[in-house]
């Protein structure tokens, strides 16, 4: 069966759907009505942060739902996907804002200040680093990769909130190609964590293991007799990293407790068998 605490990340993620879903009409309208290109980027971003959280609902309910036993190395593959998708996804976003704000630096246009508007942005700041901070404890209790992405994006949301709230604050000045500045600012922060989550989540998604690493583990498994002709590997990299050995010989438990540890010890990689 398939632990309970990877199952535990469906409920999460549909928790960060709803929240970021309710973020993002709140800041839309917001946007729209103080006619902010980075309040409305802002909520758009959200926006990309609710579909991304029930994209994983989705795609972990099917995950979870079988129960053989190499079910572990494909919710954990999962993850990882989900993982690298969500992390394009901010990339994407974070070029789409530039573009829009680098259009309203270029036609600057007035922003509508209230101290509703004002406190409504502040409450969602606050909302968003609660949310940071829950994702991280659930990450750190349910392992779980997409959980730490998500706490590393809401911490990020909150930051890009904060900006938006001293930018709302400074229009009243009159100063409107602030609005666009700032809606760069946010652009920039956005795409470089993006792509940095890509990078680091695409590398995991792939199996890099370094090759120093997978010839320990290949040179432990033949000195304990597995024939390298007849077995196959498949590594799964992440916050467990583990490879899963399947092949079709008898292996003794005695022999197989002897390589698990060995291997263990020398790479900090798990060893499982599939038959």
């Amino acid at each position: 069966m398939i632990p309970i605490k990877n199952k535990a990340v469906i409920p999460v993620c549909l928790a960060s759907f709803f929240m970021n879903f309710l973020l993002f009409a709140v800041k839309f309208y917001v946007g729209l009505s103080a006619n902010s290109i980075s309040i409305y980027s802002d909520g758009i971003n959200n926006l990309f942060d609710s579909l991304s959280g029930a994209l994983s609902v989705i795609c972990f309910y099917f995950a979870f739902r079988s129960t053989d036993l190499s079910s572990s190395s494909r919710s954990e593959k999962t993850e990882q996907f989900l993982s690298f998708v969500l992390s394009v996804i901010v990339a994407v976003a974070g070029f789409v804002f530039a573009y829009n704000s680098a259009e309203r630096l270029m036609y600057p246009t007035p922003v509508w200040f209230t101290y509703g508007y004002l406190w409504i942005l502040v409450a969602t700041a606050v909302v968003k680093l609660l949310m940071a901070a829950f994702f991280r404890y659930k990450h750190r209790k349910l392992g779980s990769e997409v959980l730490k992405v998500m706490s590393v994006d809401s911490l990020l949301d909150f930051f890009i909130t904060a900006v938006t709230v001293v930018t709302l604050l400074l229009s009243q000045k009159g100063t409107y190609s602030l609005d666009a500045y700032c809606g760069i600012l946010i652009s920039i922060m956005i795409l470089i964590s993006g792509i940095r989550m890509t990078f680091s989540s695409g590398k995991k998604l792939l199996n890099l293991a370094d090759e120093n690493v997978r010839g320990k583990i290949q040179e432990i498994l033949s000195e304990g007799g597995i024939d390298k002709e007849k077995a196959q590997l498949e590594y799964s990299l992440g916050n467990e990293s583990r490879v899963y050995l399947k092949t079709d010989e008898d292996i003794g438990t005695e022999r197989l407790s002897v390589m698990k540890k060995q291997v263990y010890e020398q790479t900090g990689i798990k060893l499982y068998i599939v038959k």
